[in-house]
């Protein structure tokens, strides 16, 4: 035996390290008697702009209050892109560290959502959450790409009649 975790190991120890890791940075916060509250914000269904004007006030506003951190609560399908942009920025130039946290089980981190828990300081999921990143949604309709057109206007080898 050389000492090397298996895959599943490897990944219990991983996500061990990082709650342990954010437990730290919570009773650092509270119980290191600085008085400096931890905000959550929930980030909770799809982003769009009043979303992201929620997201950008709360942490203005923690800022304002001196805060220790925000726990960035996620569960979201994703949603647009530009809104996506602007709640990734604000996270970026925040003086405040914010802890992306999908949660609770069930949840999920999904589209732009991913994108968004990849710019926070620290990430973390609970049990039975998911993440994944697809294209973050335009209010553009650009209408039928090339190769769709290609697609619908003449039938593929399956569906023509056999003489």
């Amino acid at each position: 035996m050389t000492g090397r975790l298996s895959g599943g190991r490897r990944f219990f120890a991983l996500a061990l390290a990082a709650a342990l890791a954010l437990a730290a940075i919570l009773i650092s916060a509270t119980a290191g008697g600085s008085g400096r509250p931890i905000v959550l914000l929930d980030l909770k269904g799809a982003i769009g702009p009043a979303t992201s004007d929620y997201v950008v006030r709360g942490l203005e506003e923690a800022a304002e209050r001196e805060a220790a951190a925000v726990v960035l609560r996620i569960d979201t399908p994703g949603g647009l892109d530009a809104s996506m942009r602007e709640i990734i920025q604000t996270i970026l130039a925040s003086p405040v560290p914010v802890i992306g946290y999908v949660a609770p089980s069930g949840s999920r981190a999904a589209s732009a959502g991913t994108y968004i828990l990849y710019s926070t300081s620290l990430a973390a999921m609970a049990p039975a959450t998911t993440l994944g990143a697809a294209t973050p949604a335009t209010n553009r309709n650009p209408g039928m790409t090339r190769t769709r057109r290609k697609m619908t206007a003449k039938p593929g080898p399956a569906s023509r009649k056999r003489p």
